[in-house]
């Protein structure tokens, strides 16, 4: 199982819906973290504090735009389906009256791609067992705190010239 979600991400699929965004490379498929339905409400903090437990702490996220409009476009996968990101995180959260399910952005960070089977638990059926209509209510986009490498780098030079300005004064008579 592990090496279909391994080589099933590697594919890239393409928008084929009609209109500008028809032929859009989106990437491969977004992993599936996790999927709940016990969370006892719906808002930032609960939502951020379930998905950071369900990574384990690392990396600590923060919320950080909530997408309520989200079209969905169809893709060439067999139920791939795709809809873009504002923030291109590494990390998402579909949300739906049923259901969340924390995603990992991996293929496009501009565009979130799923396929439809492993979202089943966010799905109503009708008595037939066929599929109502499945909306997503919002998407919740995460954030990772990272120093900037410019001032990491800038630390590191500003560090070496107090040293090599020290060794200097020591050698100096």
């Amino acid at each position: 199982m592990m090496l279909a979600a391994l080589s099933s991400t590697s594919l890239a699929y393409v928008i084929t819906d009609s209109g500008s965004l028809n032929g859009t490379d989106v990437g491969g498929l977004d992993g599936v973290l996790s999927i709940t339905s016990t969370l006892a409400n719906s808002n930032p903090t609960t939502e951020t504090t379930w998905v950071n437990s369900e990574l384990g702490g690392t990396p600590q996220l923060q919320y950080s735009v909530k997408d309520e409009d989200v079209s969905l476009h169809n893709t060439d996968g067999n139920n791939v389906f795709a809809f873009s990101l504002s923030e291109e995180p590494g990390y998402y959260l579909i949300k739906n009256a049923k259901a969340w399910a924390l995603m990992s952005n991996a293929a496009s960070l501009e565009w979130g791609v799923f396929q439809l089977a492993d979202l089943e638990p966010l799905f109503d059926k009708n008595s037939n067992g066929k599929l109502d209509d499945w909306v997503i209510s919002h998407v919740i986009q995460f954030s990772v705190e990272v120093s900037e490498p410019g001032s990491i780098a800038l630390v590191g030079l500003g560090l070496a010239g107090l040293v090599f300005s020290r060794r200097r004064l020591r050698t100096t008579p």
